[in-house]
């Protein structure tokens, strides 16, 4: 072999090499669930609705109300797949404690991924009266 074809030779494992690397990377991180909370204004009870997904499948969603001490849970991985859930809720239906209150309460609502990836966030809510 002469001088010339080596080189190529090296040259052609080098860019395989190469390339096998950057087909062995890792696939990029999934991304955590989406989580949208949207007061409902005009209802005749405060109400928010809640909507959520996930690429793999959601789990459970979780909603707390620190005013009244209490925690409101639900499973949403059942014995098919849900990748995607819409609800609206009154504030009275999950917290019976907030009927007769004044004034607005803060919510934290959490939702897992069959992943265990997790998103929250918070929203104050006025209360119907």
């Amino acid at each position: 072999m002469s001088v010339r074809q080596l080189r190529d030779m090296r040259h052609n494992i080098l860019f395989a090499m190469i390339f096998s690397l950057l087909a062995l990377q890792a696939p990029a991180a999934p991304q955590d669930p989406s989580l949208r909370i949207t007061p409902q204004p005009g209802a005749a009870e405060s109400a928010v609705r809640i909507e959520a997904s996930d690429t793999e499948g959601l789990d459970s969603l979780e909603i707390a109300c620190k005013e009244v001490n209490s925690t409101w849970h639900s499973e949403l991985s059942g014995a098919a797949l849900t990748r995607t859930y819409m609800r609206t809720f009154s504030l009275q239906e999950i917290f019976p404690s907030l009927v007769g209150r004044a004034g607005s309460v803060r919510l934290d609502v959490t939702v897992r991924s069959t992943r265990g990836q997790t998103a929250t966030t918070a929203i104050q809510i006025p209360l119907s009266q």
